[in-house]
């Protein structure tokens, strides 16, 4: 009886300890998860700074490029220097939008065709 009873009794401060232990690291888990979001929020915090902080920066640049802009159109000065410079700017700091191809480029291109198809397809103008 008194093996049963010790029995017992180390099954329970077993499933005590594993308890203890689980709430222990489900505790650990949850820390480690909201300094991961905390890291992931400040990262952001910082990059969404740092990108308005250009764009007040590319704004002042590009003001100064316009006032300089309209001295050189009163003053008789060649505009094409600046012009370029401030194409050049924009282009650097990812400011102009993307070009499109023209179709002559685009009418080469073979992404994702089945070459089998394309070579019976030329085949296929060769004859003709």
């Amino acid at each position: 009886m008194q093996e049963h009873a010790n029995l017992i009794l180390i099954s329970i401060i077993c499933y005590l300890s594993r308890t203890i232990i689980n709430k222990l690291f489900y505790n650990f888990k949850l820390e480690e998860r909201a300094a991961v979001e905390w890291e992931a929020a400040v990262d952001y915090a910082e990059e969404f700074d740092r990108r308005q902080r250009h764009k007040r920066e590319d704004a002042q640049v590009l003001s100064h490029a316009q006032a300089a802009l309209e001295q050189c159109k009163i003053s008789g000065k060649p505009l094409r220097p600046l012009l370029r410079a401030i194409h050049n700017f924009k282009q650097r700091r990812g400011m102009l939008p993307h070009g499109t191809q023209r179709a002559s480029v685009l009418s080469h291109l073979q992404v994702g065709l089945d070459p089998q198809r394309v070579a019976e397809q030329s085949h296929h103008y060769l004859d003709q």
